[in-house]
């Protein structure tokens, strides 16, 4: 037994120590998000021959490695669905704020202002001449325009506040994209010499995590300990360099923006596609609020085309589309669109709508009806862009009610209350063929049903994220009682060490200094 011996057991004192270090720092960061409990390899030192002979003894134990306890697995199964978990998230969210604003101010919302108008309109038929019914009728009018144009103003500024999310979404992507690149040249560096840089790759899965609920994507590490990832098909991190995305305008002259890739102009989103899980394509928050926000602000004139599957400019659509019909309607009965031959008011007024466009007069100064542009936005009768008479609010006899000049004629109340009924409005692009009120009762419950299927969704896919995330921090996560025991066990394996390296010492004494 000589230097060798004393080499083997110190050996043994080194990995001890090591494994208390690494126990240490395991302790320490218990309550550590994206900490990956770290674990030391041991291995044995090389075996020398003794003399010339081929008798061999060991040199001890030497750290093999220190690595990170983690499943890849998981990892790839957490991302995925953390991304489709966002992706409803976001949706749930919309349809909740979509539904508060039809509720707001009132117990049952827009469809209360609704049913208001038309009670006003079956007591105006009995008694047409009279004003308390005529203002009662201008009233609810009024009430009417006030929520159609509050309800359409929180749609749009709901859209606005959707597109300022969009933006902070891209600059989170652009800016954890640059710290996995910056990640990656240090984790590369640092592993070189084949050590493991674990900090530096917690920090980079942390953040892919992160980047996984933002944006569909895909991952795979090089040799020299590099990640690559594609977002959206489309390579954001590579070895040697990343991707940027910018905002471009999604038509001229709009307000809203959409993401595309710096170099090549490509759109990041195609927002062409049919989004649904079996395609596997629903995920991620900035896929999930383009879809929601949609391309433009919608009114009765955009085309069906135009809406493909953008939630908030259906919506819009679907409720001006109501509102114009309702408008229109009554106004074409009480001022014809030929300007003559209308129906009278108390004082023989003529001609006057009820529903004024904002900016555009019903008629010009020849009498000829201006009709509506869907290039012009000033023309349309928009729940956006009607206002209720002036003339009328002032004035209760100019309401035009009367067909033949008889102030207590009320064929024309009774001819908008028949039209009121028919089956004349469409819904679902033509699906379904109803009347006003069974029309916004029918809008009102497919946004319900949107937003039950949204939340179904969203609670399924947090339950098995929450899954998946247990049985990562199962594998990863410190376990207190766990590394008390390798503490206990590295100390016993230090302490036997010492007493092994305390021996050989006295005995090297005895034999160099008493013999």
């Amino acid at each position: 037994m000589g230097i060798a011996s004393l080499i083997s057991a110190s050996s043994g004192l080194y990995v001890s120590q090591k494994g208390l270090q690494v126990t240490g720092q395991n302790i320490s960061n218990v309550n550590t998000t994206g900490y990956t409990r770290q674990q030391v390899t041991i291995q044995e030192k090389r075996c020398i021959n003794v003399g010339t002979s081929s008798m061999q003894i060991g040199t001890g134990a030497d750290v093999d490695e220190i690595r990170q306890i983690r499943d890849q697995f998981l990892d790839t199964s957490y991302r995925t669905e953390f991304g489709r978990y966002n992706f409803y998230e976001q949706q749930y969210n919309a349809i909740t704020e979509i539904e508060n604003i039809f509720a707001s101010d009132s117990e049952e919302g827009f469809g209360s202002t609704l049913s208001n108008y038309w009670s006003s309109l079956n007591e105006l038929s009995k008694n047409p001449e009279g004003l308390e019914t005529r203002a009662t009728l201008v009233q609810n009018a009024v009430l009417l325009v006030s929520e159609a144009n509050k309800i359409s103003e929180q749609l749009y500024d709901y859209q606005t506040n959707l597109n300022t999310k969009i933006k902070e979404t891209i600059n989170n992507i652009n800016g954890i994209a640059k710290e996995i690149y910056n990640l990656n040249g240090k984790i590369s560096l640092n592993e070189m010499s084949g050590d493991h840089a674990n900090d530096y790759r917690d920090q980079r899965n942390k953040l892919v995590d992160e980047l996984s609920g933002l944006i569909q994507i895909s991952y795979k590490e090089k040799s020299d300990g590099k990640l690559e990832i594609l977002a959206e098909g489309y390579p954001l991190v590579s070895s040697s360099s990343i991707s940027k995305m910018e905002y471009a305008q999604v038509s001229s002259m709009s307000p809203l923006i959409k993401a595309v890739w710096q170099e090549s102009k490509r759109d990041v989103i195609n927002t062409d596609k049919v989004i649904d899980s079996i395609s596997g394509n629903d995920s991620g928050q900035l896929k999930s609020l383009m879809y929601l926000r949609g391309e433009e602000e919608a009114n009765w004139t955009t085309p069906e085309a135009d809406m493909k599957n953008f939630t908030i400019p259906k919506i819009q659509k679907q409720f001006d589309t109501l509102v114009h019909n309702i408008v229109t309607m009554i106004n074409d009965i009480i001022a014809p669109q030929s300007g003559v031959g209308g129906p009278t008011g108390l004082d023989g007024s003529q001609n006057i709508e009820i529903f004024s466009r904002k900016n555009v007069e019903r008629y010009d100064a020849s009498g000829n009806y201006i009709p509506e542009d869907p290039l012009d936005p000033k023309t349309l009768y928009t729940s956006r862009n009607i206002k209720i008479n002036p003339k009328i609010v002032t004035d209760y006899n100019k309401i035009c009610l009367s067909s033949n000049g008889d102030y207590g004629d009320n064929s024309v109340v009774e001819q908008i209350i028949s039209k009121w009924d028919e089956e004349v409005i469409t819904l679902n692009d033509g699906e379904l063929e109803l009347n006003y009120n069974d029309y916004y009762s029918q809008f009102i419950t497919q946004i319900g049903t949107k937003g039950n299927e949204a939340i179904q969704y969203a609670e399924n896919q947090e339950v098995l994220v929450n899954q998946i995330e247990n049985k990562r921090n199962e594998i990863a996560g410190v376990s207190i009682d766990e590394e008390m025991t390798n503490i206990m066990k590295y100390q016993h394996a230090y302490n036997a060490s010492a007493k092994v390296v305390t021996m050989i010492d006295g005995m090297l004494d005895t034999i160099i200094n008493r013999m």
